[in-house]
């Protein structure tokens, strides 16, 4: 089956969609990267900062150590001369055995511990002022302009550029006169809190270089590798979809003429097919329209699906509609009345199923005239029930019928009588005057049965020539008056009889009262004892 045009055209848009997708990509993880390499930059800048930081709070301290002991003193020699510029007493000593000493205070020994960590490529440092009195510390332009912005009040300054054609990360901060500094200064009349100059510290990069590009090509690595993911997946996710468009576009026809099939289908089916939103038939199908006598435009939007439910089935229809809109129910199936528009009442079976139906919630289902199918159950039912040569209820249809009667007396607390009859010498009818005689003295008793009992009192033949009947006890209706009854109508009977036999039954009979709990089977059992007793008493073999 060939795509369609429509999908033809998905197709091409779909590759331009992919080239657009890759560029996009592509410029994503290239932006990605750019961020962050240039984050990695401010990171090994930071960390610059950080150690001129440490290596100036470190100067400081050695400082203020050295002064807190009043200087140190260190044999002269050629890495430590006298300082020419600090004119203090006894800068020079001699002790008892002759070695000469030279005081080292807090600028001397710092500018040592700088100069033996020079050459091993360690942060070194030093101090600078505008006013210096070593001529090497005289500040380079980047010092002079930092130490003249710490008199306006700056607090740092630092660069990064380069020294003797090596990067370096430079910071430099005030130095503040300290009481223990007043010694060695006294000649500049320096107070506590002036600004003497800065202590300048210079941090060598090419360590920090070297850390950064290691990660960056670790960074270069890892956002190509995504990039590259990304276009296989963006390839591959563009050859299932255009997979996917063309069995679309290979099936569009198809579902065009399944669904023109679908709706002859419905159109066409032997059961009624509706669909209800907010009480109004949405659409009808032709069979259910003509299940309820009307056309079609009479149904949709026009009727409320409750005028066509019989009056008492129509709260069997709202709970099964709450069910659908309500609880959620997948689907229902039930039975219930309906009303033709000639007010002809028919049976109808239905199978609901919950939908949406332009956005809202509706219901939709099928529809079947079950009007014969339920008259023949019902004739079913009452055959299964009936005892055919007699017409009174069998066996089946007396017990259920009398345990139900039961169970209403215990509620309302009524009594009961239980008469147990047996026709006498069937047996000898059947062989002396054949069964179809036998049949008609069965037909007899069953007449005699009903015209003595009441249309309420349940009557059953439960056996061949046993019949049972459960009667509701009355004042006016005991068992004496019953059983006086039933003989009066058998001797009547026998005066018409032609055959030369007489009818006779034996009766037994058990009195039901709530009271006792008794089962119909010990009832049963009760009056079969006594009718037993009346035969035995007439000789009769049972």
């Amino acid at each position: 089956m060939e795509i369609t045009d429509k999908a033809e055209q998905n197709l091409k848009n779909l590759n331009i969609y992919m080239w657009i997708l890759m560029l996009l990509w592509s410029v994503v993880v290239v932006g990605f990267l750019w961020r962050n390499t240039a984050e990695h930059k401010k990171t090994i800048i930071n960390i610059a900062r950080t150690n001129a930081g440490v290596a100036i709070e470190r100067d400081i301290l050695y400082r203020r150590w050295n002064a807190s002991k009043g200087g140190l003193y260190a044999p002269v020699s050629k890495h430590a001369p006298p300082n020419p510029y600090l004119n203090v007493p006894d800068r020079d000593v001699v002790t008892m055995s002759g070695m000469k000493l030279t005081l080292l205070n807090p600028a001397y020994m710092t500018r040592q511990i700088n100069e033996m960590a020079a050459p091993q490529s360690a942060p070194s440092g030093h101090l600078t002022s505008l006013r210096p009195l070593r001529p090497e510390n005289t500040p380079d332009p980047w010092e002079t302009d930092s130490l003249k912005a710490f008199e306006q009040g700056s607090k740092e300054a630092g660069f990064l550029g380069r020294i003797g054609g090596n990067d370096y990360f430079r910071l430099i901060r005030p130095f503040v006169a300290e009481e223990s500094c007043l010694k060695c200064h006294a000649q500049q009349r320096v107070k506590a809190g002036d600004i003497l100059g800065g202590i300048s510290i210079s941090i060598p990069m090419a360590p920090l270089y070297a850390l950064e590009k290691s990660s960056n090509i670790k960074l270069t690595i890892t956002h190509g590798l995504l990039w590259l993911f990304g276009l296989i997946g963006i390839v591959i996710g563009t050859k299932r979809l255009s997979t996917q468009l063309q069995q679309i576009g290979k099936t569009e026809q198809a579902l065009t003429e399944s669904e023109n099939k679908f709706k002859t289908l419905v159109e066409e089916s032997v059961a009624g097919v509706y669909i209800i939103q907010d009480g109004v038939f949405k659409y009808v199908n032709r069979r259910f329209a003509e299940i309820h006598g009307y056309s079609a435009d009479e149904l949709i939007d026009t009727l409320p699906h409750t005028e066509t439910i019989y009056p008492e089935d129509i709260p069997i229809v709202m709970e099964n509609a709450r069910k659908h809109l309500e609880d959620g129910a997948d689907s229902v199936h039930y039975a219930f009345r309906t009303v033709r528009k000639d007010a002809q009442v028919i049976h109808v079976e239905v199978y609901g199923s919950r939908m949406m139906y332009q956005g809202r919630a509706a219901m939709i289902g099928t529809l079947l005239d079950i009007t014969e199918r339920r008259k023949l159950e019902e004739l079913q039912h009452a055959l299964s029930i009936t005892d055919e040569l007699t017409g009174l209820h069998n066996r089946r249809g007396f017990f259920a019928l009398a345990q139900q009667q039961m169970k209403v007396s215990e509620r309302n607390s009524g009594e009961l009588l239980l008469f147990f009859v047996d026709l006498d010498d069937l047996k000898h009818i059947n062989d002396t005057f054949g069964h179809l005689e036998g049949d008609k003295a069965l037909i007899d008793v069953s007449n005699i049965l009903r015209d003595t009992f009441r249309e309420s009192d349940i009557i059953g033949r439960i056996g061949g020539d046993e019949f049972a009947v459960l009667a509701i006890e009355t004042s006016d209706l005991t068992e004496e008056t019953l059983t006086t009854r039933l003989r009066d109508a058998i001797n009547t009977i026998n005066s018409f009889i032609v055959p030369d036999y007489t009818l006779s039954v034996s009766v037994g009979t058990a009195h039901y009262s709530p009271d006792d709990h008794a089962s119909l089977d010990e009832l049963l059992s009760r009056a079969d004892k006594l009718m037993y007793i009346e035969k035995k008493g007439k000789h009769i073999v049972h």
